[in-house]
């Protein structure tokens, strides 16, 4: 592609094709698409992210809770269609899929160990 150049009044020639991309350039851009797809996920999932009126968290605790709740249920419950499996299994960390109430046993059992 041809890039064009216009010269100003001062003499120097200005170019108004975008410039070449750097790798860290395309890297950031990258990343910044795989973040986007997780907010889209977590704004399609809680809905306590669609609108500032339903299920509005009123203490930080009470959001960061329900964000660590839908993360594992997202990465050990859930089977993606993609995978046929959960992203855990996938990863090798988790062996089977678990369920809701081996979920919750296991936020019993850190509020317990908190208790002590």
């Amino acid at each position: 592609m041809a890039a064009k150049r216009y010269a100003t009044a001062t003499g120097f020639s200005l170019p108004l094709s975008r410039p070449a991309r750097s790798a860290r350039h395309v890297a950031r851009e990258t990343a910044l698409a795989g973040s986007g797809v997780i907010w889209l996920t977590v704004r399609m999932s809680l809905r306590r992210f669609t609108r500032l009126t339903n299920a509005f968290s009123k203490k930080l605790e009470n959001l960061k809770a329900a964000l660590g709740l839908h993360f594992c249920w997202y990465n050990f419950c859930r089977i993606h269609q993609t995978l046929r499996v959960t992203p855990a299994m996938e990863a090798g960390i988790a062996g089977h899929i678990w369920t809701l109430e081996e979920l919750v046993g296991l936020l019993e059992i850190e509020k317990a160990k908190r208790a002590a």
